[in-house]
């Protein structure tokens, strides 16, 4: 599903032949049937669509038509409707979990009603826009959920309930991760749909994935709630602009919107404080406290009339991606993490998808389930995933980036940082320290703003100087300073050097030096506050 490719790569080719039943012919190309192949083996709708009205000539399976159907055809598919009654179907009350009345379906289009012609006429195949509203809402019913569940599942969950108190505290512990933002009831359904009901195999699933072991180690650490500590005091606002994700807005069916916007990352700046690998933590906070924050956040701007899942609408940009992203170890470690929190992808949007991201998709699948696999949809721009978004989330509720009304992806983040973060705004910038030549940045402040955290990261075996100076009258405001490794750390090891920033106030400005004798990345980082 979802893979996209040039004509000329000949990673996949379709003609635009169409065979006896309505879908476009696959080209006789080793790669398209390889290609083929690895999408209906996960079950996947293998049907291409060639996209001529932009005036290129790109091939891709048609996100909508597999990522929609394929979520339709689910079991217990995640919910596109927001869950009556908000919380009040509780474990504890067993028939306020059982179905009472049929969800509407008003205004939902009848995905058994046949297809209807497009403009070229007879029964070809529609566009993308004209099916996707039958494809997107195919499912009627909200099955699996709290308030919504027939006497078998209900069942399903008062055992599962009940083996969680006989088993390893873990279990237990990583069902009730997101209390108290989650309440009993949702965290029990929540993974039971990864397994339609059936308990044992919910075990099973966990003992697979190791999922008991790798929650064991995270909380041993008490889950890396200190991130200064693990990162030689590079403080959390930091690390949100070096891994640029915002979690802000409720979709209409509940669950929180998740952006990840990777092209923004300068992965050099990052790769001072941290290599991809060694993010875990970081992960972790994200999945974990995150979750709870960003959970807790929606009940108070929405109220107790909306239902808040623990799901994730999650758009994924790739605009400008860097391929040192791609990280196969990273990837498995973001696997291990993620099986401890089951179902919480409602489903992905992936934007902005380069061509060379099939060879990528081809390896990331191979650490996910097909289940988890059917909820990801491809699109080539955001102009594609627009409408799509705007059928689960209201215009308000989306960020102005990819085609709402609400805030901007930037202003999020920097409201985030000032959340978690004592300082009013941070400069973050990387610098390269050569031989013979100097890196410089300009830090500017206003007459009530002063610098109040001065950090320079960098993993650089040579070591390098800072100077900063005034450049009102030049004056030298921190002389030559080393930047290197303490003696006794690891050779390629991460550490940091904190500079005297108390001379940095407003209103001046002030040039930030870093000359080394190799070419090796420094990390500048200083905290403003504003008196």
């Amino acid at each position: 599903m979802g893979c996209l490719a040039s004509k000329e790569s000949s990673v996949m080719e379709t003609s635009s032949r169409a065979t006896n039943n309505g879908s476009p012919a696959m080209v006789d190309n080793k790669a398209a049937i390889t290609t083929a192949a690895m999408v209906k083996e996960d079950g996947l709708n293998p049907q291409s669509y060639r996209d001529e009205t932009d005036g290129e000539e790109l091939v891709f399976y048609d996100a909508l038509e597999s990522f929609s159907l394929a979520i339709g055809n689910m079991s217990y598919a995640p919910t596109s409707t927001m869950i009556p009654g908000g919380r009040s179907a509780s474990v504890a009350l067993p028939k306020s979990m059982l179905l009472t009345n049929p969800i509407p379906t008003n205004n939902v289009s009848d995905p058994s009603a046949p297809p209807t012609s497009n403009k070229k006429g007879g029964n070809a195949r529609q566009s993308v826009i004209e099916i996707s509203d039958k494809l997107i809402h195919g499912n009627l019913t909200i099955r699996g959920y709290p308030g919504q569940l027939d006497e078998t599942e209900l069942n399903a969950c008062l055992e599962f309930r009940d083996q969680l108190k006989k088993r390893d505290s873990a279990y237990r512990e990583m069902v009730h991760a997101y209390s108290p933002a989650e309440d009993e009831a949702f965290a029990l359904c929540r993974f039971l749909r990864a397994r339609e009901f059936d308990v044992n195999s919910v075990f099973a699933m966990l003992e697979d994935n190791k999922a008991v072991d790798v929650w064991k180690q995270a909380r041993d650490k008490e889950f890396y709630q200190d991130l200064e500590k693990v990162y030689n005091g590079c403080p959390l606002p930091v690390f949100m602009k070096l891994f640029p994700v915002v979690i802000s807005g409720l979709a209409k069916n509940g669950a929180t919107m998740f952006y990840f916007k990777p092209g923004g990352m300068d992965m050099n700046a990052l790769e001072c404080v941290a290599n991809l690998p060694e993010l875990v933590p970081y992960l972790w906070y994200m999945l974990h406290q995150g979750g709870i924050s960003s959970m807790q956040r929606e009940v108070k701007a929405h109220g107790n009339d909306k239902t808040v899942l623990s799901e994730r609408i999650i758009v994924f940009d790739m605009k400008n991606i860097s391929s040192a992203l791609f990280n196969t170890e990273f990837m498995k470690e973001a696997a291990k993490i993620t099986a401890c929190f089951p179902e919480t992808m409602n489903r992905t949007y992936m934007l902005n998808v380069p061509t060379a991201f099939t060879v990528v998709w081809a390896v990331a699948k191979l650490f996910m389930e097909a289940r988890t696999i059917a909820k990801i949809g491809f699109f080539a721009w955001e102009s594609r995933a627009k409408q799509d978004l705007l059928n689960f989330v209201d215009s308000n509720e989306l960020l102005s980036d990819y085609g709402g009304t609400g805030p901007a992806f930037d202003d999020v983040l920097r409201s985030r940082q000032a959340e978690v973060g004592s300082c009013s705004r941070w400069i973050v910038e990387c610098l390269i320290a050569t031989t013979g030549h100097k890196s410089s940045i300009t830090l500017e402040l206003s007459s009530n703003e002063s610098a109040s955290f001065f950090k320079v990261f960098s993993k650089g075996d040579n070591g390098a100087h800072v100077t900063v100076t005034a450049e009102r009258n030049g004056s030298i405001l921190i002389p030559s300073t080393p930047v290197k490794r303490d003696s006794n750390g690891p050779k390629g090891g991460h550490y940091s050097v904190t500079l005297d920033g108390s001379k940095l106030k407003g209103t001046n400005r002030f040039k930030i030096e870093v000359k080394g004798s190799v070419k090796e990345y420094y990390l500048v980082v200083i905290g403003v506050e504003t008196v």
